[in-house]
């Protein structure tokens, strides 16, 4: 399957391109109006589209294609679909539809799930209603959505984007065992980045977050008109210095984790070996001045 490619390639357009030239197709040669390179334009989410002519079945291949799908996930993962839907008028035709233990598209989840299905619309989403983290956990939950559920031009759009009390529970339930050991590892490596690194050329800064560093390069900045102090203005290009350098790390991760997946935190180690490189060479060359003054 698709996804089992997805598993062993490191970027999804590779895991497409491996797909079909197991099956004897190149993607790459191919012109034509039905199979075309992988097209990445939702950035790190792999899409798969059926082209099906009108009233020729597409909600129900869709529904008998979702237990094909999450049970290549593992089993601890909460099932949630997200379906969304071009209309509000076909919102609730899908939402009814798939709520209607009689019709031929429930059925067909109830067989592949045992019956353990819920259908959410956005209204109880919103208030936490059968989305509790243990309900996700035991069903399959499809949330029935529109894309104006999501349009901030609106009153009702916006109200998705907001802080949600009801939802709060939800943000210690999804700490999966097998990122524990990680997470741990970078918290202490972040408590060991603060502790070690409090001052860039006598300037103390902070190494894990830009608030501090522009307040700081914001204070010396207005010090700066005030005094007109050279060395003030020093300090306020230091701090907006490390700024920069901390948005040009952000966008060389942006670039390069769509085209290496995971692997890109090899990069951020590798920048990491020089930078401890560097340690030794100015202390030898601290040594070497020192030995001859």
């Amino acid at each position: 399957m698709y996804i089992e490619e997805l598993e062993k390639q490191p970027t999804i357009k590779a895991a497409f391109r491996s797909y079909w030239e197991n099956k004897g197709v190149s993607v790459d040669s191919i012109e034509s109006d039905y199979l075309r390179p992988y097209n990445d334009e939702i950035k790190g989410v792999p899409n798969i589209t059926i082209k099906v002519p009108t009233a020729g079945g597409k909600t129900f291949l869709a529904c008998k294609s979702l237990k094909h799908i999450l049970q290549k996930f593992s089993d601890n993962k909460p099932k949630v679909v997200v379906w969304f839907v071009p209309s509000d008028p076909i919102l609730k035709q899908t939402y009814n539809n798939l709520s209607n233990p009689n019709h031929p598209y429930r059925h067909a989840l109830d067989v592949d799930f045992g019956s353990k299905v819920q259908i959410v619309n956005k209204e109880s989403a919103l208030a936490g209603e059968n989305i509790h983290p243990s309900q996700l956990k035991e069903n399959l939950t499809i949330l029935v959505l529109s894309v104006q559920s999501f349009a901030s031009n609106s009153k009702e759009g916006r109200k998705s984007r907001r802080e949600n009390e009801n939802l709060a529970e939800h943000v210690s339930s999804y700490t999966y065992n097998d990122k524990m050991l990680a997470n741990a590892l970078v918290s202490f490596s972040c408590a060991m980045q603060v502790q070690a690194f409090r001052k860039v050329k006598g300037y103390p800064f902070a190494s894990t977050m830009c608030i501090g560093n522009l307040r700081s390069g914001m204070e010396s900045l207005c010090a700066y008109r005030i005094t007109h102090n050279a060395e003030t203005l020093y300090k306020a290009a230091s701090y907006f210095g490390i700024i920069i350098l901390f948005g040009i790390g952000a966008g060389l991760g942006g670039y390069f984790l769509p085209l290496l997946d995971k692997h890109t935190i090899w990069l951020s180690c590798l920048l990491l070996f020089f930078g401890f490189l560097l340690m030794f060479i100015k202390e030898e060359i601290e040594e070497e001045l020192s030995e001859i003054l």
